[in-house]
């Protein structure tokens, strides 16, 4: 991250603000979010704990109206039905358990997601603009420009001393062009009066 400004201080300071912004930002976002996902895991685990006690109490009814269950093969076959139902409930409710007690601990975790190693510090040279780098090439593109303008202007005392057709047709448009320009100018002066 880098900031152009022309006081050297404010630079600095600017990129620290913005480190503080961004690093504001993400903990709030991840907060938000542990936040949302604790308390849906808290509903899933309020969910799951009412389905558990609702198999645990049918086990509990099947036991009190069977109390020779092992004897018979129906009955052991849903007495181990309603085990495993009940087994399963609770791995669900001990998981979401664990999960709840994480949301937790990242909801309050506002550790930093950017860690700023050194902090912005104004600097101690100009980094713009380079004076050095514009002069080179403003004297490069000057010296081109008059190199041109100087084969140009050679080209054209060529064909003056000639008396070439393409210098006529060349001086015949330059004056044409500049009467339009001239009946253009004043069109438009006297329509502004």
């Amino acid at each position: 991250m880098s900031v152009d400004s022309h006081d050297p201080d404010l630079a600095a300071a600017v990129a620290n603000r913005l480190v503080d912004y961004v690093n504001e930002f993400n903990a709030k976002t991840r907060q938000s979010k542990a936040r949302m996902r604790r308390l849906f895991v808290e509903g899933r685990i309020a969910d799951s704990e009412g389905e558990l006690r609702s198999i645990e109490d049918q086990l509990k009814t099947f036991y009190q109206r069977n109390r020779s269950w092992d004897q018979s093969p129906e009955l052991r076959v849903e007495e181990g039905r309603l085990r495993r139902q009940v087994e399963i409930r609770q791995e669900v409710v001990l998981t979401l358990r664990r999960e709840y007690e994480m949301a937790r601990i990242e909801e309050v975790n506002d550790s930093p997601a950017i860690t700023v190693i050194d902090p912005a510090v104004p600097p101690l040279e100009k980094s713009k603009p380079r004076r050095a780098f514009l002069v080179a090439l403003g004297l490069s593109i000057g010296g081109a420009l008059g190199l041109l303008g100087a084969v140009c202007v050679e080209y054209l005392d060529r064909l003056r001393g000639n008396q070439a057709p393409e210098y006529r047709e060349l001086s015949e448009l330059t004056l044409r062009l500049g009467r339009d320009v001239r009946e253009l100018v004043g069109g438009l002066g006297r329509k502004s009066r």
